[in-house]
């Protein structure tokens, strides 16, 4: 039996979070991708693949449930991690830089519908001011 913190665990932590994530069980995923990233991130160097792997995994399950602000810090230290042991060529490299432009264009989608909803609720509110006006 492993014990809760050996290496080999995580990577079945991290195997049943993707297993999770691909079903899109996010609340699911999320723990066994966070215990995955906490046993690597103790027992792992910090440039170790399968570190850098784990908070990209979790990243992406951060991402697709709207949580960029705690999924961006963990894709750069994948991307700077991935830089460290792999080259721009390696499709473990690309995996991780592929995932992150997606992470950044689902935010930036994200950012554009606020603002468009601010801008139309602003909009509504002087309609209505107006509409006012001309019924007094």
């Amino acid at each position: 039996m492993l014990d809760e913190e050996h290496p080999d665990l995580a990577n079945t932590l991290d195997n049943l979070g993707t297993f999770y994530y691909e079903q899109q069980k996010y609340n699911e995923a999320e723990p066994l991708a966070e215990r995955a990233l906490k046993i690597r991130s103790q027992r792992l160097t910090a440039k170790n693949p399968s570190l850098a792997f784990s908070l990209h995994n979790l990243a992406l399950i951060y991402c697709d449930q709207g949580k960029y602000e705690a999924a961006e810090p963990l894709f750069l230290e994948a991307i700077r991690i991935a830089e460290t042991v792999w080259s721009e060529n390696h499709p473990d490299f690309n995996t991780i830089r592929d995932s992150f432009e997606y992470f950044k264009t689902k935010k930036q989608n994200q950012e554009t519908k606020f603002t468009n909803q601010s801008n139309a609720a602003r909009i509504i509110t002087r309609i209505k001011c107006c509409l006012r006006k001309i019924h007094r």
